[in-house]
């Protein structure tokens, strides 16, 4: 059994409220992790920032393969899904020829990645819909994946 346990779904499907509800029924027995296996900034550093594929894909190349190479078990992990694969079911998804090759490298290095027991969370799309209206009644700020969804 792996130490990490990685909740992957379509947005608002749960997944936070879950690893929230584990963390507090077992307080101190998980580190709670987003998106990435350890402490990368890089990606949010440049998040609203248009930078041109030339720079973007070895960008993010090299930020996952040092959020491969700094990762340390030292404990059991909850993975509030894990970047790379919603980034690589994107590029799929949009099917462009300029992006076989970057596809390619990312699937190789998803496969490095330590293992992990996965778990998909999902809901309707009338629940993931009365979720995001929720949250912006409540004020919280609403990503770009999360406006897709309306």
């Amino acid at each position: 059994m792996s130490k990490i346990k990685l909740f992957s779904g379509m947005d608002f499907s749960g997944k936070t409220t879950i690893i929230k509800n584990i963390e507090v029924s077992m307080p101190g027995v998980f580190k709670v992790q987003k998106k990435f296996l350890t402490s990368v900034d890089t990606i949010e550093k440049v998040r609203n920032t248009w930078l041109p594929p030339e720079e973007w894909k070895p960008l993010l190349q090299n930020t996952i393969k040092k959020d491969i190479s700094n990762y340390r078990e030292t404990g059991p992990i909850l993975q509030d899904s894990l970047w790379i694969i919603k980034y690589i079911a994107t590029k799929l998804e949009q099917n462009l020829p300029e992006d076989l090759d970057e596809i390619e490298v990312l699937q190789h290095l998803l496969e490095q990645y330590p293992d992990m027991d996965s778990f998909y969370i999902t809901t309707s799309i009338e629940e993931r819909v009365k979720r995001l209206k929720e949250r912006e009644r409540l004020g919280v700020k609403i990503s770009g994946s999360d406006k897709l969804l309306v």
